[in-house]
């Protein structure tokens, strides 16, 4: 995929119409998806593609933005190979995304996101954890697991990455699965790995969430 980096250190005045799909990368870690519009004056005008019905205008203080990646439509198809095609097309349209480290030595980790019921969320996890000794994966969890009803999810491999909404149970098993995730209740989005002992873990899931 052929895309452009650019500084927002300077005033710039680009034409939208020339432009493919966009991402504003925000400095608290936010990726919003949509198309530039300007950029000038301690301003940055973006139309946020909301995944649904028309783009909203969004005028952001450039201070809040770390980089702006530009991608060029007309070129993209040229330069895809079949596997970044296949990948593209999993991917979400539209909405944000959130990177968010991922401990191993910590039950659960706070994404900070407050979901609704009936949202659709996508994973992207990449990393490596030691959740015992002797025992190192990816976020898929150790193959040919075990049954163990000291997990949270007894019957999913151990050392995977695992999500819960709230304090209640609804947990839920990730792994490789990139979703989507239909949110059934709403309440806070934690991110885990599926043990029971954490004080011997070391490493971290690094997972982009788009909502």
């Amino acid at each position: 995929m052929f895309r452009t980096f650019v500084a927002v250190g300077g005033a710039v005045l680009l034409s939208a119409a020339s432009l493919g799909a966009d991402t504003l990368v925000m400095r608290d870690g936010r990726r919003l998806h949509g198309s530039l519009v300007s950029v000038g004056r301690g301003t940055v005008v973006f139309d946020q593609d909301r995944g649904y019905g028309r783009p909203r205008q969004t005028r952001l203080r450039l201070s809040e933005v770390d980089r702006i990646e530009l991608r060029d439509a007309a070129e993209e198809e040229d330069v895809f190979t079949d596997d970044e095609r296949a990948r593209a097309d999993d991917e979400p349209r539209g909405g944000e995304d959130r990177v968010v480290d991922v401990t191993a030595g910590e039950p659960w980790t706070d994404t900070g996101l407050e979901l609704r019921a009936g949202q659709d969320l996508y994973f992207s996890p990449e990393g490596m954890v030691i959740w015992s000794a002797g025992h190192e994966d990816g976020p898929g969890g150790e193959a040919n697991s075990p049954y163990d009803t000291r997990r949270p999810i007894p019957g999913r491999p151990a050392g995977g990455l695992i999500g819960r909404i709230g304090t209640g149970a609804d947990t839920f098993f990730i792994g490789t699965d990139r979703g989507p995730y239909r949110v059934k209740v709403p309440g806070r989005l934690f991110l885990g790995i599926n043990d029971d002992y954490f004080e011997d873990n070391s490493g971290r899931f690094r997972v982009t969430i788009s909502y």
